[in-house]
C-alpha cells in the first residue's frame, strides 16, 4: 500500500527524485574519519610523575572535577525553573495551532472528516511545538546514523520516534512535500517488519501503525490530497478498540517524544509514561521511558549535580527484571543512573566511595563484552571510563572502545563528533587533575633547600669532624684568613661559643668575642643577638653569656690573678659595646644552653662545683663564694682584693659624679692600670672584700669625676 502511495505522492509532488539531504546549518567545519583516526593515535594516558599520588589526592578531589564533564546545564536558576514550570501556562490545550479548525468548515461529511482526524494520536494532535534552535539537528547528534537508519531490518522505538520527529520538524519548517515522501519511508519500511518476526514490533503494531498513519493523514490533509487522506482513515486502527498493549505503546510513544521537545512538556511525559505502565506492567520498554522521562524532569527542575530520585532508580530497575534477556540500552540507562547517585551522593554528602567506582566500571564491560551494535553507545561508555576520577579511570579500555565505535561508524558525522568530544573532555580533566595534584604535592612537600654556601659546607665538614672526636678550634682558627665580612664574623662567633660553652678557656673565649664586637656594626648582628652554636645549643644573647660568665669566673678559686684583672678590663668595654644592662648572675646559663649531648665538655670539677654551690639567694651566694674563696687561698686573693680596694678608692678620688660613661671609666683604668698584673708580684694585699660584692659600687654609672683644678 505506502509503495502504491509513495510513487503518487511523488509524482503530484514538485520534489526532484534525487534524495534531499538535511543540512546541518551549525556544522561549519567537517570532520572526517581519518582526523578521527589521527586524534586517536596521538591521545595518551595522562600520569602522574609521582610515585603514588594518591597520597595527595584522593577520590574527594576527583569527583569535584567530573561536573566540567556533565552533560545537562549547569549554573541555571532552580527557583525561576520552578517557577517557569507552571501547568496553567505551560501545558497545551486539547485543540492547538498543530489541529485542524473545524469551526471554518461548512461541508457536513467534511466536519466528520475532520473531527476524527482530530482525535487521532500523532504529533499534530499532541501540539508539540520545539523550544530548541534546531530540533532536527538535535536529535541526529543524540541518535546517530545508527539509529536513524529505516532501512534496518531491526525495529526499536528510537529508530521509530527519531524519524517520525525528524519529519514532523522538516513539514513545518517549509518541506511539506519532502516530509510526507521520508513519512512513506517508514510506512515502507514497517510493512517490510510486517513479514518479519520481531516480536516485541508484532505485539504493538497497531499502536505504531496508528502514529505513523496519523501523522501522515495530517500532512496529507494539510496538502490537499484528500482522497489519499479519506482511504487512511479507512483503515486506521482506533485507539478506543485498541489492545491494552497497543495502547499502552501509544502513551509511552507519546511520551518519548515529549521528552525530545522538552520543556513545557516534561511533566506531561512522566504522567504519560506512568499510564503506559499502568496499561502493560508487563512490558520493559514502557520503565525504560518512563525512567527516561523521570531523569528529564529532574535535570529541568535541579539542574546542577541531582541525584537520581528512588522512582527513576526503580523504573529502569523494573525495565531490566521485566526484559527477556540484557538489553545494552537498559544496562546502559542503569549504568548512567549509578554514576550520576555516585557523584552527586557525595557532592550532597561528601561521601566519597571508591567501591562504587569500580563497580561502574565492571558494568560497563560487562555491557561491552554483550557487542552492543549501536556505536553510540559504545563512545558513551568509553567517555564514563575515561573520564572516572584518576584513580580508578581506564584509560586504555576507553580508546579501545573509542576505536571499536569508529570501526563500527567510519563515516557518521555523529559517532565522529562524539569521539572527537570525548578525547577533549578526557583532556580537559586530565589537565584539571593535573594542576590539583601539582598543587597538592606543592603544599606537601618541605619547603625546597637552598643551595649550601661553602662557608656551610666548610662549618659542616668541621662539626662533623668534632663529632668523630676532634677538636675543632683549630679547624675554625684556619678558616677564618679564608673569608672575610659577615662569613668570617660568623666563624669567629662560632670559635667563641664552642669555647665558652664547651671548653675551659673562657678567657680565650673572650678575646674571640672582642675581635667579635671590634668589626662594625657587628654587635647589633642576630650573630651576636640571636647567636646559635652548629655544635649544638639553644638561641641566645653570646654577649650577654661572656658578661654572665666573665662575672662567675671572677668568684672561682681556680681563675688566675691574670685573668681576674683582665675580665677587670674587658667587662666594662663589653658591656658599653654591646649596650648591656646589669643583670642578676646566672650560675646555670651555659648549662641550659647546651642541648647536643653528642658535644664532648670540657667543663672543670672546680666549674661545676661552684655553680651547683650557687643555688641560693644572690646575696648568699657572693658571701659563701667569698669566704671559700679566701679559705681556698690564702696568699693570692688577698693581694687581689686589696688591689682592686686600691683602684676603686683610687678612682673614687677621680671620680666623684653619677654621670659618668663607660668609656670614661675604662679609658682611666687602661691609662693608669695597664701593667696592674706587675703589681700583684710585690704587692700584699690583706682582708678585702669580694669583686662582685663591690660590682655595685664600682658601676661606673654611679661614678662621677671631679672638677679639675686649675
Amino acid at each position: 500500500m505506502f509503495a502504491s502511495m509513495y510513487k503518487t505522492i511523488l509524482n503530484k509532488s514538485k520534489i526532484n527524485t534525487k534524495e534531499k539531504s538535511i543540512v546541518e546549518e551549525s556544522e561549519t567545519v567537517k570532520i572526517t574519519s581519518k582526523d578521527v583516526k589521527h586524534l586517536l593515535n596521538e591521545l595518551n594516558e595522562f600520569k602522574d610523575n609521582s610515585d603514588n599520588y594518591s597520597n595527595v589526592y584522593d577520590v574527594t578531589d576527583a569527583i569535584e572535577l567530573l561536573s566540567i564533564v556533565d552533560n545537562h546545564p549547569e549554573h541555571l536558576n532552580e527557583n525561576a525553573l520552578v517557577e517557569c514550570f507552571d501547568d496553567t501556562k505551560s501545558e497545551v490545550s486539547s485543540i492547538g495551532e498543530n489541529q485542524i479548525d473545524v469551526a471554518t468548515i461548512k461541508d457536513p461529511d467534511m466536519k466528520k472528516i475532520v473531527n476524527k482526524i482530530n482525535h487521532l494520536q500523532c504529533l499534530f494532535t499532541w501540539n508539540v511545538k520545539s523550544q530548541k534552535k534546531n530540533l532536527i539537528l538535535h536529535i541526529q547528534n543524540k541518535y546517530g546514523e545508527y539509529n536513524l537508519n529505516i532501512s534496518s531490518s531491526e525495529f526499536t522505538l528510537e529508530r521509530f520516534i527519531g524519524n517520525l520527529i525528524i519529519f514532523h520538524e522538516l513539514f513545518h519548517h517549509g518541506e511539506p512535500e519532502l516530509a510526507q515522501i521520508k513519512i512513506l519511508e517508514i510506512g515502507k519500511w514497517l510493512e517490510e517488519l510486517d513479514k518479519g518476526t520481531d516480536k516485541f514490533y508484532l505485539s504493538i503494531k497497531p499502536g505504531v501503525q496508528h502514529i505513523m498513519r496519523a501523522t501522515f493523514i495530517h500532512m496529507l490533509f494539510t496538502t490537499n490530497f484528500t482522497e489519499e487522506c479519506k482511504w487512511l482513515l479507512d483503515d486506521i486502527v482506533l485507539l478506543s478498540i485498541m489492545d491494552s498493549k497497543s495502547r499502552a505503546s501509544i502513551y509511552a510513544i507519546h511520551a518519548a517524544v515529549l521528552i525530545e521537545y522538552g520543556n513545557p512538556y516534561l511533566k506531561k511525559a512522566c504522567q504519560t509514561a506512568k499510564k503506559a505502565c499502568g496499561l502493560d506492567p508487563k512490558t520493559s520498554h514502557w520503565f525504560y521511558i518512563h525512567s527516561l522521562a523521570l531523569r528529564a524532569q529532574r535535570q529541568f527542575l535541579r539542574p546542577y549535580k541531582s541525584i537520581p530520585a528512588e522512582n527513576e532508580i526503580n523504573a529502569i530497575n523494573q525495565a531490566n527484571i521485566l526484559f527477556n534477556g540484557f538489553n545494552v540500552l537498559f544496562k546502559y540507562r542503569e549504568i548512567d543512573l549509578f554514576r550520576e547517585t555516585t557523584v552527586g551522593s557525595f557532592h550532597i554528602n561528601k561521601n566519597k566511595n571508591d567501591k562504587s567506582l569500580i563497580k561502574i566500571i565492571y558494568m560497563i564491560k560487562t555491557l561491552i563484552s554483550m557487542d552492543p551494535k549501536d556505536p553510540l553507545l559504545v563512545v558513551n561508555c568509553a567517555r564514563i571510563l575515561m573520564t572516572l576520577p584518576i584513580m580508578v579511570c581506564d584509560f586504555n579500555f576507553g580508546k579501545q572502545y573509542l576505536i571499536k565505535a569508529l570501526e563500527m561508524a567510519p563515516n557518521d558525522p555523529t559517532v565522529l563528533r562524539a569521539i572527537e568530544n570525548t578525547v577533549q573532555a578526557y583532556k580537559d580533566i586530565s589537565n584539571k587533575q593535573k594542576l590539583k595534584i601539582n598543587e597538592i604535592t606543592k603544599q606537601n612537600q618541605p619547603p625546597l633547600k637552598k643551595e649550601k654556601s661553602k662557608l656551610e659546607i666548610d662549618l659542616e665538614f668541621i662539626v662533623k669532624k668534632q663529632k668523630n672526636g676532634e677538636n675543632p678550634i683549630p679547624c675554625l682558627t684556619d678558616l677564618i684568613p679564608k673569608y672575610d665580612g659577615l662569613d668570617k664574623s660568623k666563624i669567629i662567633a662560632q670559635q667563641c661559643s664552642y669555647i665558652i660553652l664547651f671548653t675551659n678557656n673562657l678567657k680565650s673565649s673572650v678575646e674571640e668575642f672582642i675581635k667579635l664586637i671590634e668589626i662594625p656594626g657587628i654587635t647589633n648582628d642576630d650573630i651576636i643577638k640571636k647567636h646559635s652554636s652548629l655544635f649544638g645549643s639553644k638561641p641566645f644573647n653570646l654577649s650577654e653569656l661572656i658578661c654572665n660568665e666573665i662575672r662567675l669566673a671572677t668568684n672561682l678559686s681556680g681563675t688566675s690573678s691574670d685573668n681576674m684583672l683582665y675580665f677587670f678590663k674587658t667587662l666594662p668595654k663589653i658591656m658599653e659595646t654591646c649596650n648591656l644592662k646589669i643583670q642578676d648572675v646566672d650560675s646555670s646559663m651555659k648549662s641550659r644552653l647546651i642541648v647536643d649531648s653528642n658535644v664532648n665538655s670540657t667543663f672543670s670539677n672546680a666549674s661545676v662545683q661552684s655553680e651547683t654551690e650557687s643555688s641560693d639567694s644572690e646575696s648568699a651566694k657572693l658571701k659563701n663564694l667569698t669566704e671559700e674563696i679566701l679559705e681556698g687561698n690564702s696568699k693570692l686573693y688577698p693581694y687581689i682584693q686589696q688591689l682592686y680596694q686600691d683602684v676603686l678608692s683610687k678612682t673614687r678620688s677621680r671620680f666623684n659624679s653619677n654621670n659618668v660613661s663607660p668609656s670614661d671609666f675604662n679609658s682611666y683604668f687602661n691609662q693608669n692600670y695597664a701593667n696592674l698584673s706587675l703589681q700583684l708580684q710585690s704587692n700584699p694585699f690583706q682582708d678585702t672584700p669580694s669583686l662582685l660584692s663591690l660590682t655595685s659600687q664600682i658601676n661606673p654609672q654611679n661614678l662621677k669625676p671631679k672638677p679639675k683644678k686649675n
